[in-house]
């Protein structure tokens, strides 16, 4: 049997206090998930036609989608500071999933500023079941100031049958595929030149993690929906 003595811990202890301050001392200084990364944040939204199941009451005409984007800005491009001058018609007021509902920008982001000198990677991002990308708006402003081209739709197919579901798959595919295209649509004449080809990815929130799986494997298991509540 292997004994440790008191005394040995605290020794142990009273190493682990002293080093401590030096071994965070010389850790570099990286912005933690949570908080605002390196740039400011633009945002656009576009009227898609194409998508599988997207589909927002809030844009006409019928059949069309509302796709927004978030992306990277140049920090030294402040002419206006949105959290200190709101009604600026730069500044971005989101409208809420209800009628007469409008969000403010958690981080400030901005219209009509030009993106970032440089090659950025690309983040398709799905809300969950029921629920609307309005409420993940803090999470793709973040991924925005942290270097990310962040792409994200409501989806309709709340209460949706299955096959309809299955088809989240299709519209990560067909939103890449307008974004990274030049002559394809307005996405990509605004963003084409703007990503890295090589770091395309997707996430997703509850449900929308099952659309991630079901994009990377090609399939849509019924029995797995039940898993469907967890991030990915």
């Amino acid at each position: 049997m292997i004994r440790i003595s008191l005394g040995a811990i605290v020794i142990c202890l009273l190493s682990f206090v002293a080093i401590q301050p030096v071994l965070m001392a010389e850790s570099p200084k990286i912005p933690l998930p949570d908080q605002k990364g390196p740039f400011n944040v633009g945002f656009q939204s576009f009227h898609v036609s194409g998508l599988p199941i997207g589909d927002d009451d809030l844009t006409p005409p019928d059949g069309d989608t509302l796709v927004w984007v978030w992306y990277p800005v140049d920090p030294t491009d402040q002419d206006v500071d949105c959290k200190e001058n709101p009604s600026d018609p730069s500044c971005v007021i989101y409208p809420g999933y209800f009628p007469g509902l409008l969000l403010e920008s958690p981080l400030g982001a901005r219209t009509g500023v030009p993106v970032a000198q440089g090659r950025f990677p690309l983040v398709v991002h799905q809300h969950g079941y029921t629920v609307s990308v309005q409420e993940q708006i803090s999470v793709l402003e973040n991924l925005a100031s942290h270097g990310f081209i962040a792409v994200a739709y409501n989806a309709n197919d709340a209460f949706a049958p299955l096959p309809l579901i299955c088809s989240r798959a299709l519209d990560f595919q067909a939103i890449i595929d307008k974004v990274i295209n030049p002559a394809d649509d307005p996405l990509g004449k605004a963003f084409a030149a703007s990503v890295d080809e090589n770091k395309i990815g997707a996430s997703g929130f509850s449900f929308g993690g099952y659309g991630v799986l079901s994009a990377a494997t090609g399939k849509c298991i019924p029995s797995r929906l039940a898993h469907a509540g967890h991030p990915a």
